[in-house]
C-alpha cells in the first residue's frame, strides 16, 4: 500500500520485495495474493490470525516480553475484522488499509 500511494505499481513493488532478503519461499507462494488481495484464495482466515496473535500477545504480557510490533499488527487485524473481513485471507488487511482515508 505504501509503495502504491508513492506511485510504484504493485507488480514492481512485489518484484523488489521478493528479490531481496524478505523474498522467502512464502513470499513467492503468495505472489497472487500480493498482486490481487481482493481475489486471494482463503487458506487461513483473519479470525485465525487474530486467535494466534491473541495467544502470542497474551503470553508476552504474562512473561513481560515487549512485542510492540505484534501488538500493532493485532490491532490492525482486529480493525479489519471489525470491518467484516474476518473470514477473508490475511491479504484482506491490504484491502482494509487501502480503504482508509479515502
Amino acid at each position: 500500500m505504501l509503495a502504491e500511494r508513492g506511485g510504484v505499481d504493485r507488480a514492481t513493488a512485489y518484484e523488489v520485495f521478493a528479490s531481496g532478503a524478505g523474498g522467502a519461499p512464502f513470499v513467492q507462494y503468495k505472489k497472487e495474493a500480493y498482486w490481487q488481495p481482493e481475489s486471494a484464495a482463503v487458506a487461513f482466515t483473519l479470525r485465525l490470525v487474530a486467535k494466534d496473535l491473541d495467544l502470542i500477545t497474551g503470553l508476552a504480557g504474562r512473561v513481560g516480553a515487549p512485542i510492540s510490533q505484534a501488538e500493532a499488527g493485532y490491532e490492525i487485524v482486529r480493525r479489519a475484522i471489525d470491518a467484516g473481513l474476518d473470514e477473508e485471507a490475511l491479504s484482506a488487511v491490504a484491502v482494509y488499509l487501502r480503504g482508509l482515508d479515502r
